[in-house]
């Protein structure tokens, strides 16, 4: 029996561990929603018989899966993605292995521990070719095996590309994105309509608007945001760094722009103090979910971050991101959880494979119903039912954990992060009423530019 073996990123609760299962694809400059991937070039085809003269369903395989951090999680994978694996590989079976003193990462590096997948977004991507565990391209598997990248959604494959430098080292397996969720308790309170999908921007800050008032003593707020997520928006990746120069970019007419956008987002109320909390994400979804005086908050599209704060009774649903009309092509950017191959693995095709049964479509239809998890697949029939098999989405609108376009992905380099922690910083700034926009986005720039100075080129 051979063994294949697996690693897992944060996983950080029994409906995220579905949500973080694999799968592994195909390269090609036309799939790469007009980006380059290149290709290493450094695997032959020769090194395995051709895929059409193997039966991969038969020789019994052990995969064992290494989890990044000490939680117990199996009993939700092998009811979720491993069954699915099974589906088309019966042949397969399952070990696990946890974060445990002497198996960390550091400990797998020190000793060399065969490891064939880890679990992560693209930020992973930079942390793993650091130490050496991530494999180089992909390519070659791809294209054996056919597969078809064309049926994922282009923002997902670009995040996954952008971070290994225009080359495939992995897949993504699930959409990690933002929507709107909203306490129906406060808009029955004050007789406001309920939110819908695909709404302009313009009418839910109208709405938040109606919903910001002070009844009987108490302060209630319309819309809580997270800046990750707004300020982000795109059309397009965004300049935050030029590349060339290693310069920032973030004095520029673009960031003045969204910052105008947001600063109508957590500006409604005339308490100052509030607006700082309604911009700061952390302590916003806490009020939501737990002082329930905020109408609206904008948030990540996995709903298990408000079940898991719901026992007792919060009535609360979901809208769809909204967009703005003057950019009717930008969305919130994705932030893709998939798979990545390492360099070390001993059964590279065979994990390959069975990673990749999870990316067909009747694998991400099953888990997007019983799991709720956003798939990457272009193909959005499984709008129809989305999160069915979970009892707490019964009677919600769980189709608009989906926004109607995507953005790109922030790439995560280091660079990147600094100009992106300066620009938040900046924001935060304005919204405190230290500075005017204008002002904090040149500080931005010179703080981001100092930091990229200290970086190793």
């Amino acid at each position: 029996m051979k063994n294949v073996l697996f690693a897992c990123g944060s996983i950080r609760s029994k409906w995220t561990i579905v949500a973080l299962l694999p799968v592994i694809a195909i390269i090609s400059t036309s799939c790469s929603g007009g980006q380059s991937i290149q290709t290493s070039g450094n695997k032959s085809e020769s090194q395995a018989p051709a895929a059409a003269t193997k039966d991969w369903t038969k020789e019994p395989v052990e995969l064992t899966f290494f989890y990044m951090y000490n939680e117990d999680l199996e009993e939700g994978f092998r009811k979720g993605d491993g069954a699915r694996i099974q589906k088309k590989y019966p042949n397969v079976t399952f070990k696990f292995m946890k974060n445990a003193p002497g198996t960390t990462l550091a400990d797998i590096v020190t000793t060399k521990t065969k490891i064939d997948f880890f679990g992560d977004t693209q930020s992973g991507v930079a942390k793993l070719r650091e130490v050496g565990m991530l494999d180089d391209d992909i390519s070659d598997l791809v294209k054996k095996h056919k597969f078809d990248l064309n049926k994922i959604e282009s923002s997902a494959i670009n995040a996954f590309t952008y971070a290994a430098n225009g080359v495939l080292t992995g897949l993504p397996i699930k959409i990690n994105s933002t929507t709107l969720y909203y306490n129906k308790d406060i808009f029955d309170k004050f007789g406001v309509p309920y939110l819908t999908d695909n709404m302009m921007w313009d009418s839910v800050i109208d709405t938040a608007r109606k919903l910001t008032r002070v009844d009987g003593g108490v302060p209630y707020y319309g819309l809580g945001i997270n800046i990750g997520n707004t300020l982000f928006v795109n059309e397009g990746v965004p300049s935050l760094v030029n590349m060339q120069t290693k310069k920032a970019t973030l004095a520029t007419d673009y960031w003045k722009k969204m910052f105008e956008r947001n600063m109508r987002m957590v500006t409604l109320s005339s308490d100052p103090e509030a607006n700082n909390m309604l911009a700061n994400y952390g302590k916003a979804f806490v009020n939501f979910y737990k002082d329930r005086n905020i109408a609206i908050q904008v948030g990540n599209n996995s709903a298990f971050n408000i079940i898991g704060q719901n026992s007792d009774g919060l009535r609360w649903d979901i809208a769809s991101f909204p967009t703005y009309n003057d950019m009717p092509n930008a969305g919130p950017n994705s932030n893709p959880y998939g798979y990545f191959i390492s360099k070390n693995s001993p059964n590279r095709e065979m994990a390959f494979l069975a990673i990749s049964a999870l990316l067909n479509e009747d694998s991400q239809l099953e888990a997007a119903r019983t799991n709720a998890y956003v798939p990457v697949i272009k193909d959005r029939s499984y709008l129809n039912t989305i999160g069915d098999g979970v009892p707490e989405l019964q009677g919600k609108n769980a189709k608009g954990l989906v926004p109607k376009k995507y953005g790109e992905s922030i790439p995560t380099d280091k660079y990147i992060s600094a100009a992106t922690s300066s620009l938040n910083t900046a924001f935060y700034d304005v919204v405190a009423g230290k500075k005017d926009i204008n002002s904090a986005l040149r500080d931005a720039e010179e703080a981001a530019n100092q930091k990229i100075s200290t970086l190793p080129q």
